[in-house]
């Protein structure tokens, strides 16, 4: 700083200019003080005779004030202070670095210009806006909010937001404690998400239609699909029972065929509309005690159970937090699996466990059964697809299928794991 002091030192004595200015010196001690200079001249016969004034130490206030500064130009935006005179005029005052972001411009070009400013906020096209709001808060007095597009010179548009705190001047004008901050980056975002908002409109659209859809196809096959194979079954009961007597062994083979069939028939019907109608109506949430919930699933197939003497293993299962009637078809599938994909002279075992992990309960149904080859473990849980004739097996196809998808609903997961004429085990998640 020699050179700026001696100049205003020199100034001073040629041409009687005051001075007022604070400098940093080294002390003799080696350290660091800010001091203010303040000085005027004194002529006599057109001479400087002397300079007084005075030296201030400032070196607390100074440093509190870079600080102070420092924080300003690294927060985001720019704080400045804005008045609007009465006339209508207004100024700029304080502004800090932040300005060179908002408006690629030095703080002191702004300040010393406003108009500059001005310009990019009418080049935005939000000139009547702002202004708007400015004139509120003013004749309100209250606080200043406002969002506008600017135009930089680089031919950027800019999306600007503007906080201030009004105060009323002894001479009529109001003063504004501001920041200005850029949201292009948030409004941006909220224009993807209303994007997005809208696209997900239309799939919700779509999948009400496709819902309505399904809600038909559960109709038809309710009822229009069924009943004509109850009117095969039944005239096929009829011919059986008025012309059995007429009918060689071949012939009643025949209608044995031709009914089984219907019967298959209608159970695919069924299943199907099993299958279609998963996830389709909520139900309530409900504490359901899955000890319970095995124990009358394994009642359901008494039937199979006696056939074949199979035994079910379970103890201590948790109480869970779940819709019951899709957790009951999870576990009257798999049980019904265990036991009839059982090896042949050998009972059926069926053990059931509980996992306990920190989000969710791991389920597994395990049987000493068939088994399944590795390279089967995923086309047994796709609708139809069948890895046993109806003669080995009866089934549809579909009773997995439709626990894959209910589980899968349900934000779980279901697998298997298993090994040929040793038996498999089911897996699946419930949410805690």
């Amino acid at each position: 700083y020699r050179d700026f002091v001696t100049e205003q030192v020199m100034n001073c004595i040629q041409h009687g200019t005051p001075f007022d200015f604070e400098v940093p010196l080294i002390t003799a001690k080696g350290n660091l003080c800010w001091v203010r200079a303040i000085g005027k001249p004194e002529y006599k016969e057109g001479k400087c005779v002397r300079i007084y004034g005075s030296y201030q130490d400032i070196h607390e206030r100074k440093i509190a004030e870079l600080r102070l500064q420092n924080t300003a130009d690294n927060i985001p935006g720019a704080l400045f202070q804005f008045i609007l005179k009465p006339d209508g005029s207004d100024e700029l005052l304080n502004l800090t670095k932040g300005s060179l972001e908002l408006w690629g411009m030095e703080p002191e070009e702004c300040m010393a210009d406003t108009s500059k400013v001005w310009k990019q906020i009418k080049d935005g096209g939000d000139y009547d806006k702002i202004i708007e709001s400015i004139q509120m808060s003013a004749l309100t007095l209250k606080h200043w909010f406002c969002q506008w597009r600017s135009l930089r010179p680089d031919g950027k548009l800019r999306w600007h937001e503007g906080n201030g705190k009004p105060q009323k001047l002894t001479d009529g004008s109001v003063l504004w404690d501001s920041i200005i901050t850029d949201i292009t980056d948030k409004k941006l975002a909220e224009s993807e998400l209303r994007e997005l908002n809208l696209e997900l409109a239309e799939h919700t659209r779509l999948l009400a239609i496709s819902n309505a859809d399904l809600e038909q196809f559960a109709y038809v096959a309710s009822h229009d699909l069924q009943e004509p194979l109850r009117m095969v079954t039944s005239f096929l009961a009829k011919l059986e029972k008025n012309y059995g007597q007429d009918l060689d062994d071949k012939a009643k083979q025949y209608i044995h065929f031709a009914v089984d069939g219907a019967h298959r028939m209608r159970q695919i019907i069924l299943d199907l509309l099993d299958y279609s109608r998963v996830g389709s109506k909520k139900e309530e949430l409900t504490t359901i005690n899955l000890n319970d919930l095995v124990q009358e699933a394994w009642q359901l197939n008494t039937a199979l159970v006696d056939k074949l003497k199979a035994k079910i293993e379970y103890d201590s299962l948790p109480t869970v937090l779940a819709q019951l009637t899709p957790l009951k078809q999870i576990f009257q599938n798999l049980i019904s699996n265990a036991i009839k994909y059982s090896k042949k002279d050998i009972p059926p075992v069926v053990t059931i466990q509980a996992n306990d992990q920190p989000d969710e309960w791991v389920i597994s149904v395990r049987d000493n059964g068939i088994g399944i080859e590795p390279n089967y473990y995923d086309k047994i849980f796709v609708i139809f697809q069948r890895l046993h004739s109806n003669k080995e097996h009866e089934g549809t196809g579909i009773g997995l299928a439709v626990v894959k998808k209910i589980v899968e609903n349900h934000g779980g997961k279901i697998w298997v794991d298993s090994t040929p004429n040793k038996g498999s085990t089911f897996y699946f998640t419930i949410k805690k």
